[in-house]
């Protein structure tokens, strides 16, 4: 099976007597520091391994496989300082990216009999924030190249909240960056992964355990499969200009 997206599962504590059979087919596991021992990594059938938010010198036998990408939650800034720190591994920064609320400005006193009316401020439709310094999306992205990391997750926090779907416009947002993106926040359903790959634009997305043993991880990599044209998802502008974030 031809795959240009990896899907990688958010890990959950186990059990040596619980089927891992839904597991078979994902390329790798997000894994929490406190979340698994060592030991129990290697009975795994996943291929690929992701810590998150781990500290090296806990996970020391980690540390000389090649495979294992090491994520930090803690801003690009403080992850280029952990990459420069050790250099001999793949280091990921996560981000966590929001859509700022809507908010009106009055129009001010009216003329004559004209009435006065509050209007909402357009700059901020379509524009995506990051919690890592609240600035644009598109800056943090251009940051994170600059400090010279080849891939970069980004999670989108309402998404997450809705569970209705991967935030798919974000990837507009980074597409020319050449950075591997990695998407997650939203999907629970198989057809979510489905429409990422009719999108295109992600190395990578990461989903709840739930909805791997829900559908299995094979089943979910066949929704993950490219089509011979990807699809521009529909968008509707609003009068008004956008915000470039």
């Amino acid at each position: 099976m031809n795959r240009s997206i990896q899907l990688y599962i958010q890990y959950t504590p186990l059990t040596e007597q619980d089927d891992l059979s839904w597991m078979e087919g994902a390329d790798g596991l997000v894994v929490e520091q406190d979340q698994c021992e060592f030991d129990r990594l290697n009975d795994l059938t996943v291929p690929g391994l992701v810590l998150r938010d781990a500290d090296p010198e806990v996970w020391v036998e980690l540390q000389q496989n090649k495979q294992c990408v090491w994520s930090s939650t803690s801003g690009l800034e403080a992850t280029a300082s952990l990459r420069d720190r050790w250099k001999d591994l793949h280091w990921m920064p996560v981000l966590s990216v929001y859509r700022p609320s809507l908010s009106y400005r009055f129009s001010g006193k009216a003329e004559g009999e004209g009435f006065s009316f509050y209007i909402p401020d357009t700059s901020v439709i379509r524009c995506w924030r990051v919690t890592d310094g609240e600035q644009p999306l598109i800056d943090a992205v251009e940051h994170a190249r600059q400090l010279g990391f080849d891939s970069l997750w980004l999670h989108s926090l309402d998404a997450a909240e809705a569970g209705r779907g991967l935030e798919l416009e974000m990837l507009d947002r980074t597409e020319s960056s050449g950075l591997d993106i990695w998407l997650s926040g939203g999907a629970t359903e198989s057809r979510h992964l489905s429409n990422l790959a009719r999108v295109g634009g992600a190395a990578a997305v990461v989903i709840d355990h739930n909805l791997a043993q829900l559908s299995s991880a094979l089943e979910l990599c066949d929704c993950l499969a490219p089509l011979t044209e990807p699809v521009i998802p529909e968008v509707n502008f609003s009068c008004g200009q956008g915000c470039a974030g």
